[in-house]
């Protein structure tokens, strides 16, 4: 939600497929930490790879992004 907001302010919108969550449940999942390390999890699989998305100009305002898990990786479509 956090990073749904900071979006929000660039006008900038995200939906995570069920796959998506589902993936990143598991990978930031661990058994000592619990859930802990979650954000770290999101900021490596999405954050970073939506900022340099933004930079290079491939996401722009008012641009609304599917994020979803397809065989062994995130995907980031426009949406429609």
């Amino acid at each position: 939600k956090d990073l749904e907001k900071r979006l929000a302010k660039m006008d900038i919108h995200i939906k995570v497929t069920e796959a998506t969550r589902d993936h990143i449940a598991k990978e930031g999942f661990d058994a000592v930490y619990g859930a802990r390390p979650l954000e770290r999890t999101i900021r490596k699989m999405i954050e970073d790879q939506l900022a340099e998305e933004i930079l290079s100009g491939t996401v722009n305002k008012d641009d609304e992004i599917v994020i979803d898990y397809e065989g062994d990786h995130l995907v980031f479509n426009k949406g429609l």
